[in-house]
């Protein structure tokens, strides 16, 4: 029953300082509004782009011009990649690769930006001017809207297939199959439009698919930025990249390039993503932290206006206990309602932000919202805690004295 009475005055203190302690809360409900947002930006990039490498199967392996560094426990460490600027892959390794035989498939990928044309200068678009081979559509999970891929008797023809962005930009509306395009002075028909397909960090839409030769030719560069493998099993997946691994070595000098399997990719997207979401929860957390503060300044300014009440309450029977009690329930108020306008405000942010960017992949979990709610309740009670002592050991005769 005590805790009923305190819990109201409580209560009744907020609401006598409403613009006080809405400025409390100000503080607290944005930093809580912050966390959410990135809390849920984090999980949603995370699981796009987890999901995006799943699609691709277990029995794939990505080669790329970077060289990883190895942990302690010899696994590749991502985040200490040491990049080569001037890749070394080239369709020499795709050769060598194709003769290991635990390899079903391999697909080789370069890429320039350049600017593409459409013939009378009516539409422009500087893009990237990918060149592939017919098997690569089928190892990326790539699929037409319209037309057909080119084939490998089509690899010195001048067919060519539009990402979906890129025909937007170029054609609008119109129909783009049998249309002609310019890449540096010279003509190309659109034989087939790739399906949209969303990706985080390797746009497919912002591309025009070449034949990988004539795409070279074109560019002016003959190294590969990536090699898709695709092995014959799961099962033979670990020894497929250590054959790779030695078919390449004599074609290189170094090391300058990275063979990557499903699972080591998802390890580097989680690594990445815990220092990300670790960082940017710490930054939000400091924030928190600062407008916390503001809780113990308006709670000690509440106990020094309310001093003479205070002592007043004492003299009537209130024990040290109950006024302590009622200014650690006024803070974890203020702090609760904090968390709850930061939540809603938050989550009201995230479909804001969905509806108006689409392509940014959101993901609210309970468990986010809990922690969060959680951690604005805590702040209320820590930092609260200092005022509440010091307004529940004030001495009656002399409270009642203070004006």
């Amino acid at each position: 029953m005590k805790l009923f009475v305190n819990f109201r005055q409580a209560v009744r203190g907020i609401f006598k300082k409403k613009v006080r302690a809405f400025l409390a809360m100000l503080g607290i409900s944005t930093s809580i509004a912050s966390i959410i947002l990135l809390l849920s930006l984090g999980q949603g990039v995370q699981e796009k782009v987890s999901s995006q490498f799943e699609a691709l199967g277990a029995n794939q392996l990505i080669i790329i011009p970077m060289r990883t560094l190895k942990t302690t426990s010899n696994q590749p460490d991502f985040l200490r990649g040491l990049p080569t600027f001037t890749g070394t892959l080239s369709l020499e390794d795709i050769d060598a690769i194709q003769k290991v035989p635990d390899v079903a498939v391999a697909a080789p990928q370069s890429e320039n930006v350049l600017t593409v044309v459409r013939p009378g200068g009516i539409n422009s678009a500087d893009t990237l001017i990918t060149g592939v081979t017919p098997e690569y559509f089928t190892l990326a999970k790539l699929n037409l809207s319209a037309g057909q891929f080119f084939t490998s008797a089509d690899e010195t023809s001048q067919n060519v297939v539009l990402g979906s962005a890129v025909k937007e930009t170029l054609f609008g509306e119109e129909n783009a199959l049998g249309q002609q395009i310019i890449i540096r002075n010279k003509r190309f028909n659109v034989a087939g439009v790739l399906e949209p397909k969303e990706s985080i960090g390797f746009s497919f839409n912002e591309r025009v698919y070449l034949p990988i030769e004539k795409a070279q030719s074109i560019t002016g560069l003959d190294k590969l930025s990536l090699i898709l493998v695709q092995a014959k099993s799961n099962d033979v997946v670990d020894r497929c990249k250590d054959k790779i691994g030695s078919a390449l070595r004599p074609l290189h000098k170094t090391t300058d390039y990275s063979i990557l399997k499903q699972g080591e990719m998802l390890s580097m997207i989680d690594k990445f993503s815990a220092v990300l979401t670790a960082m940017l929860t710490g930054i939000t957390g400091i924030t928190l932290v600062i407008s916390a503060i503001g809780i113990t300044n308006v709670m000690l300014l509440t106990a020094i206006e309310r001093t003479r009440e205070i002592g007043i309450r004492k003299v009537l029977g209130a024990t040290t206990f109950d006024i302590f009690i009622q200014f650690v329930f006024e803070a974890v108020l203020i702090a609760a309602l904090a968390g709850l306008i930061g939540i809603a405000a938050g989550y009201g942010f995230i479909k804001i932000l969905s509806h108006y960017l689409p392509s940014l992949p959101f993901k609210i979990t309970w468990l986010s919202i809990a922690r969060t709610g959680l951690a604005a309740t805590t702040a209320g009670i820590i930092f609260g805690l200092y005022p509440a002592v010091r307004a529940a050991l004030l001495q009656p005769a002399r409270a009642i004295r203070h004006k």
